[in-house]
């Protein structure tokens, strides 16, 4: 039986980088000092699986930086420019994907694709 691995895809707003509890090495790759702050629950996820230490964002605004992810195009290429900017519900997006795939789908706060409107909670059903 072929298994699917589990994908937790963590990605939080302003969360500062020197309160991820990474290893001496990637700190030390950094030049991010070693703060005394300890999360056991986010480190042991981290032993676990895989840790992008070399990231950059494709924009500055969240909204065309959540959708450039989503839908794995590059910020000139992607159709939401700013925060104003609705993603487009038929664009496949790496949700999309892995539901497709066989994966159950879920998220947890705030993913800006689909804007407050009478159908604004419509991208995160058809992801589950």
């Amino acid at each position: 039986m072929n298994q699917k691995l589990n994908i937790l895809f963590f990605c939080p707003d302003q969360h500062r980088g020197d309160w991820i509890p990474y290893n001496q090495k990637s700190l030390e790759r950094m030049g991010i000092e070693n703060l005394p702050i300890k999360m056991p629950n986010l480190k042991k996820i981290m032993d676990e699986g895989v840790t992008f230490t070399r990231t950059i964002t494709p924009s500055p605004l969240c909204a065309p930086a959540r959708a450039s992810l989503a839908s794995g195009l590059r910020y000139n290429k992607c159709p939401v420019k700013d925060n104003e900017d609705k993603y487009p519900l038929d664009l496949k997006n790496f949700y999309s994907v892995l539901k497709e795939n066989g994966y159950r789908v879920g998220g947890v706060g705030k993913f800006d694709l689909n804007k407050p409107s009478y159908w604004w909670g419509l991208m995160v059903l058809l992801m589950i």
